[in-house]
């Protein structure tokens, strides 16, 4: 009879255990699919909300361009009021399809310091940031002061005024690059308008080494072109030159358009 108990409470046990063990196993089982349920549809719902949110390809359309500088991209000196800016804008116009607007910001007898200051201004740098080319003359105001620092040809004088223009200019590409980084900028080198006065040989080394030293600077900039002018003048003077003999004439600004122009290149532009 002891024995026979002790077989029933075996059975009993080992029943218990069976169920026991089939309800840990249901409830494993409850927890990790349920969890990995969850898991698999919310990675899903993300997948889906990230699908269905708008994907903004917008691109700006056409060509923005912006002018800084003083008077030559100003285009003084010439009777049709274009200038070098105006010149090149209609010979981008005759080449794409695209719209190319341009915002100029020039400055007749604007300095370099001058235009670090201009560059601060909010309009000025919304314009920067917009642009997709930048055309920039600056520095002959800085050295020439209305012909005064050829004429007296302190050499001492001439190297500080030149230190002091390079700082700025390298502000001022930084500046532009902290805006944009993208935009290829032009600057157009000085010319000599001045051949005529004593000196020359000595004023004309002064002119050319300001240049080296400005291309120097502006090449040590991503998309910037130094664009030189000093030869296109160099012969030229009569022709070239306004009737206040300092500006180019609108021949002058015609030559100058020409050579920028013919260093753009882009995507949208009409098939030949």
């Amino acid at each position: 009879m002891k024995i026979r108990w002790v077989q029933i409470i075996g059975i009993f046990g080992s029943i218990f255990c069976v169920l026991w063990l089939v309800g840990l196993g249901m409830t494993f089982k409850h927890y990790f699919y349920k969890g990995a349920t969850e898991v698999n549809q919310s990675v899903k719902t993300e997948i889906i909300e990230t699908l269905e949110e708008p994907i903004n390809e917008t691109k700006k359309s056409g060509y923005h361009i912006v002018a800084l500088g003083d008077s030559l991209t100003v285009g003084a000196g010439d009777p049709n009021g274009k200038g070098y800016v105006g010149n090149v804008l209609e010979q981008l116009k005759d080449r794409t399809t695209e719209e190319v607007s341009l915002q100029n910001f020039a400055i007749n007898g604007l300095t370099s310091e001058g235009l670090v200051k201009v560059i601060e201004e909010r309009d000025v740098q919304q314009g920067i940031k917009d642009a997709d080319l930048i055309f920039l003359t600056i520095g002959g105001n800085d050295l020439f002061q209305g012909g005064q620092t050829l004429v007296e040809l302190n050499l001492e004088e001439i190297a500080q005024i030149e230190q002091h223009f390079l700082e700025n200019l390298s502000q001022i590409m930084s500046d532009i690059r902290q805006l944009n980084g993208n935009a290829t900028i032009y600057f157009s080198g000085l010319y000599h308008p001045f051949t005529h006065l004593p000196n020359a040989e000595i004023t004309t080394k002064i002119i050319l080494d300001w240049n080296h030293h400005t291309a120097l600077e502006i090449a040590r900039y991503k998309q910037a072109v130094f664009v030189p002018t000093f030869d296109m003048f160099q012969n030229n003077l009569t022709t070239h030159l306004s009737h206040d003999r300092f500006h180019p004439s609108t021949e002058g600004y015609q030559q100058m358009a020409n050579r920028i122009a013919a260093l753009i290149t882009w995507d949208g532009e009409k098939n030949e």
